[in-house]
């Protein structure tokens, strides 16, 4: 309710007014008769007395609606006022909410050493898989863990057998999880040295199900992504057998389609004759196509990788190869889409020619950045002694006035400590402009290994290790901010 001011001051006129007679009419009546109620005459004077009584009411009934007129505005004043303030006090708190910044470390204490290799968002959390060891004796077994929304550790569980298993992805399904890792473990099926390991887990985080795939040899897997109605995961082989459809020469990308049942509908190979790997994969809905990035040195001299991003369609055909170098090792380690590009981030080494210099060569960070058909517009490399294992395309990517903005996450060797490291890549198309915003997590030892934003809860996911009372801990990182 609105305050007016005018019809507050007219009624407090009115009512000014009104008492101003009705004093004036009570010294009248006084005057008139000194000795008010209690004379008593003979005659008139009754007629006269009842005028006056009902004079008397008449006032004080119009005192009494002005008193409650009053009384009405002043309410309505109070309540407009407070409905005001009220309004105020909730959009100061909901303002509050929207920009309260997030900071929060959740570590996972599990053994001798923990590792968080990736998160996902859930709806009521996030999940989280990776790797434990007991001590250093024992073998590595795969860590799961789930925290709520306030960061509380939900739970936390292990699975694995009589030798190491690697925890390094998951997605989440319709009811449950597929976990990927890589297993040495007999017990589990491994026909090789190394198998690749899928879990189907419930919502909970219990295994409904395991299944391996390999060759005879060395089969590893580190990424997977959902691709229309079936699944996607990548990684390296050693020999050509059992799953192992074709391979060139000593490890080749090994890319393999399977079915939520968990049935290989096709694998593909793609590689020479000497070390080709798969680190990263990703789908883009609108071609269809299937992006799969990593290392080779099979078509160097042999001493110097290249990265190589291929593509396949759904029915596992090759669309196209390219190649990514600046005449050093490149290794990417991630890729992340868009509607019209193709980001890929990871590191190169470069040599030092300073014949004086005690070190070689240094690490850097690097991010390509291709078309959708897989051309290449650029290699941005930055920072020292860095490397990228994790890249993220913001809603700002090829986005306004030209301008290139992702995040990436890894880690950073400052002095003898090597830091958890992440950041903001921004690249200007037009002036060649690139701008970096780095960050660290203090720690004496720790790396990053993957970064993810939540829309929903506006909040980034970091996940990683770090040293903490002497012990390497699992990290989950949630961060509202990163640009300051």
């Amino acid at each position: 309710m609105r305050l007016d001011r005018d019809k507050l001051n007219t009624t407090r006129k009115a009512l000014k007014y009104s008492k101003s007679r009705s004093k004036k009419a009570f010294r009248n009546r006084e005057a008139l008769n000194p000795l008010g109620s209690s004379t008593h005459s003979s005659g008139p004077e009754p007629k006269k007395s009842q005028r006056h009584a009902k004079s008397k009411t008449l006032i004080s009934i119009t005192l009494l609606f002005l008193i409650l007129g009053i009384f009405v505005l002043s309410f309505g004043f109070i309540f407009s006022r407070s409905s005001t303030f009220l309004a105020f006090l909730k959009g100061i708190s909901s303002s509050t909410q929207l920009t309260a910044k997030i900071d929060k470390e959740i570590t996972i204490d599990k053994g001798f050493e923990s590792r968080i290799s990736r998160v996902i968002s859930t709806p009521d959390g996030f999940v989280g898989i990776g790797s434990t060891i007991a001590d250093e004796s024992e073998k590595y077994q795969i860590l799961l863990t789930k925290v709520d929304d306030d960061g509380n550790i939900v739970w936390v569980k292990t699975f694995g057998a009589e030798n190491d298993d690697l925890g390094y992805d998951i997605i989440q399904t319709d009811d449950g999880f597929f976990v990927l890792g890589t297993t040495s473990s007999k017990s589990l099926g491994t026909k090789g040295r190394y198998d690749v390991l899928l879990l189907r887990l419930d919502k909970n985080g219990n295994t409904i199900w395991q299944k391996t795939y390999g060759g005879p040899d060395w089969d590893r897997a580190y990424r997977m992504v959902r691709a229309g109605n079936n699944f996607v995961f990548v990684g390296d082989n050693y020999a050509k057998g059992n799953d192992v459809t074709e391979n060139f020469g000593e490890h080749d990308y090994w890319t393999v389609m399977f079915s939520s049942d968990g049935k290989i509908i096709w694998d593909r190979s793609f590689g020479g004759t000497r070390w080709d790997r798969a680190y990263a994969v990703g789908y883009d809905p609108m071609k269809g196509q299937i992006l799969v990035a990593g290392s080779s040195n099979s078509f160097t001299d042999g001493t110097r990788y290249d990265g190589y991003v291929v593509s396949y369609n759904s029915a596992g055909q090759l669309i196209w190869q390219t190649v990514l170098t600046n005449s050093h090792t490149l290794w990417p380690m991630d890729l992340s889409i868009t509607e019209r590009a193709i980001f890929v981030s990871g590191y190169v080494y470069e040599n030092f020619n300073d014949a004086n210099s005690e070190r070689l060569g240094t690490e850097r960070a690097f991010i390509a950045k291709l078309t959708i058909n897989g051309q290449v517009e650029y290699i941005k490399t930055f920072g020292e002694n860095v490397r990228i294992h994790s890249v993220l395309n913001s809603l700002q990517s090829e986005g306004q006035n030209g301008i290139d903005t992702l995040y990436f996450a890894g880690y950073k060797y400052d002095g003898e400590k090597k830091l958890p490291w992440y950041g903001l890549f921004e690249y200007d198309k037009s002036s060649g402009k690139l701008q970096v915003v780095e960050k660290t997590i203090d720690t004496d030892y720790g790396m990053l290994f993957s970064i993810s934003y939540d829309e929903k809860r506006n909040v980034f996911v970091l996940s990683g290790t770090i040293m903490k009372d002497g012990k390497m801990k699992g990290l989950i990182k949630l961060l509202s901010n990163i640009e300051s």
